[in-house]
């Protein structure tokens, strides 16, 4: 398979994945459902893990204020990409968290809660925003 080359813009900036999360709301739904939350990930490219912060964090407000019911939530994980080119199976993101859960109990609390909504809902919820 083909590499993807990231032409970085000169050779002083490396490139990060920004990691933010957002709160949506639901008019349409009057009860606990209306609250939505999206984890969202982008790519950055910077000279510093400071100014790609910043960039992120510039990012993420754009992003929100495009839609009328997001709000950015003010966090973002940042990660350092030290990769000159993505191909499959190029790590582009990584979080470690200490969790004395089992398996099973960790991807229920973390990722499958079972509140998570399915594509079409988020697809509908944002173009109607």
């Amino acid at each position: 398979m083909e590499d993807y080359v990231l032409h970085r813009s000169d050779n002083m900036t490396n490139f990060f994945t920004a990691k933010s999360i957002y709160r949506h709301i639901d008019q349409e739904v009057s009860d606990e459902n209306s609250v939505l939350y999206e984890e969202r990930m982008v790519l950055i490219e910077s000279d510093s893990f400071d100014n790609a912060l910043i960039e992120a964090e510039r990012e993420a407000i754009a992003y929100a204020e495009q839609f009328e019911n997001v709000t950015f939530a003010g966090y973002i994980d940042l990660y350092e990409l030290n990769v000159r080119s993505l191909s499959p199976g190029s790590e582009f993101y990584s979080l470690i968290r200490r969790c004395p859960l089992e398996i099973d109990d960790y991807i229920d609390k973390f990722y499958d809660t079972g509140a998570e909504c399915e594509r079409d809902v988020i697809d509908k919820t944002m173009v109607e925003s």
